[in-house]
């Protein structure tokens, strides 16, 4: 086969324009856009049934530009301002974004994508859409899909975060999938009754071959801000407590008309923490933690996005993103990593750096003292000693280490008010690198993953099931 020309690469990449703009009944636009090492910036997270999942948002996009202004080499800070003025200023917000493993491809070959290239234009609805209204809140649902004629279920999964766990890329339209109450961005909670909610995605994916192979196949879903939620108030998520009503394969008016029940309970029965009825669905808090900027909330504490959200904190909030460089392979962070098993939080201690000088991690602007909340992007707070430990050693020369601390006042305050610590609260002090290295080449890992994103997400092809 003779290789694909660059116009023809460009017509497969599915370099889209999506035209959002904001609903009465929703709070921000509905998407996490993710702070890359180096631009351009990528959307983490689309929530479900928001303006950006109904004006064609999907996890993993590269935007590219903003309101014709090419932000591809744009600081992030820069891309997130020209959304959130274009959004509280009631302008049209126009972005022009591709899938990263596209980007990845196009990048390589040094083509250059321009508003030329763009082969489909999507716009959110003036208004919210009646389904997505009427939506069931805090209701996970069960979804029975059986291929009869059809030669795929119809549905296309992405990776979580970190590749644990699966999201609903798209449900396709005439498919066994779009017969049931299966929805874009849905998290895959079990498959066939087990639960696969922290599985790695590779395991996931081959869950559902073996499924696609059997012809038949039982998914138990729930929507971004249901999850959310659970992870929260840490509820357990389980279709062992669904009741035999909300079992039904196919989507009805009646029944997105039903009453709100919870179908999750702790062993005493307690339900879902009842929604605000003033935001989302009439059921996303006011007071929750909104993306980037404003564009909705993070739905698990593993995604921790840069974003603009409601300060919830105290007037002297000390959160800070650290990123530390070493000179050469034999140098050290400079940082003591405390584990304390009562309280279950991991704190650092400073170390002296090479002759007694002053260590990295301390240029860097750690303190002793500080509670450590993230790696690389990733929240360490449901890991192990061991796992963090793990994670900060994988870090190699010139890699830097990123980390997200506070002080303790901070971490005491957010811990009492139940609130999540992550880089996208408007608080967090970006503090300056300790020192740049040199040794970094051009053709470093920043050109094939975002963050501490492995290559492997972007560049594998979203399966089709």
């Amino acid at each position: 086969m003779p290789p694909s020309s660059d116009a023809e690469l460009l017509r497969n990449a599915n370099i889209r324009l999506c035209k959002l703009r904001v609903w009465r009944e929703f709070d921000g636009l509905g998407f996490n856009l993710e702070a890359a090492q180096r631009p351009p910036h990528l959307i983490r997270l689309v929530e479900s049934n928001s303006p950006a999942s109904a004006g064609g948002l999907k996890i993993l996009d590269v935007i590219l530009y903003v309101n014709q202004e090419d932000v591809s080499e744009a600081d992030y800070n820069a891309v997130r301002g020209a959304i959130k003025t274009a959004r509280d200023t009631n302008r049209p917000i126009e972005l022009i974004v591709v899938e990263h493993r596209f980007y990845q491809l196009l990048k390589k070959k040094n083509i250059k994508i321009t508003p030329q290239a763009v082969t489909s234009v999507l716009q959110t609805p003036e208004l919210m859409p009646a389904d997505f209204i009427n939506f069931p809140k805090r209701t996970p649902r069960t979804c029975n899909l059986r291929l009869g004629k059809s030669e795929t279920f119809g549905f296309e999964v992405i990776n979580g975060e970190n590749d644990i766990g699966a999201y609903i890329q798209e449900v396709f339209p005439n498919t066994p999938a779009s017969n049931t109450p299966l929805r874009k961005c849905d998290r895959i909670i079990e498959i066939d009754d087990k639960n696969v909610d922290k599985d790695v995605s590779k395991s996931i994916l081959e869950k559902l071959a073996k499924a696609k192979q059997k012809g038949a196949v039982k998914l138990f879903v729930v929507d971004t801000e249901t999850y959310k939620n659970a992870q929260l108030h840490k509820l357990p998520l389980t279709s062992k407590e669904k009741r035999k009503s909300q079992s039904e394969d196919r989507l009805s008016s009646s029944r997105y008309n039903t009453d709100e029940r919870s179908s999750l309970s702790n062993n005493g029965g307690n339900q879902l923490t009842p929604s605000n009825p003033s935001t989302l669905r009439g059921g996303m808090p006011k007071n929750r933690t909104p993306s980037v900027p404003d564009l909705t909330p993070s739905t698990r504490s593993q995604i921790p996005p840069l974003a603009i959200s409601p300060s919830v904190g105290l007037p002297n909030d000390d959160i800070r993103l650290c990123t530390i460089y070493r000179a050469d392979p034999s140098d050290t962070f400079g940082i003591e990593l405390n584990y304390h098993r009562r309280e279950q939080f991991h704190s650092l201690s400073i170390v002296s750096g090479r002759n007694n000088e002053r260590s990295n991690a301390e240029q860097a602007g750690i303190k002793t003292d500080d509670r450590l909340i993230e790696i690389n992007g990733q929240n360490i707070q449901n890991l192990s000693h061991d796992q963090i430990t793990q994670r900060i050693r994988a870090v190699k020369h010139p890699d830097p280490l990123v980390v997200l601390v506070s002080d303790v006042p901070t971490f005491e305050h957010y811990k009492q008010q139940q609130k999540l610590i992550h880089r996208g609260l408007p608080n967090v002090k970006i503090m300056p690198p300790n020192r740049r290295t040199p040794s970094a080449s051009p053709t470093s890992s920043s050109h094939h993953s975002l963050g501490t994103r492995t290559p492997s997400i972007a560049q594998r092809d979203p399966p089709n099931i």
